[in-house]
């Protein structure tokens, strides 16, 4: 999954919400869990959001002042 539309869509939907979660990523875009996860590895990459702990959580590193 590399359309620039959707991973535009993922990097808004995550610094609004400010939720690190695949699945919420997933329901919001409508992408299956996979592709969902994919756009999260690259938003990690980007610094956006931090690694998975070790329960799987996912944090926010990035602010989006509203």
């Amino acid at each position: 999954m590399s359309d620039p539309f959707i991973e535009r869509r993922a990097t808004a939907i995550v610094l609004r919400s400010r939720n690190g979660s695949t699945s919420h990523l997933a329901r919001s875009l409508k992408v299956s869990w996979n592709d969902a996860f994919r756009l999260m590895e690259e938003l990690q990459l980007r610094g956006l959001v931090s690694a998975p702990d070790k329960s799987g959580r996912r944090f926010v590193l990035y602010a989006v002042n509203d």
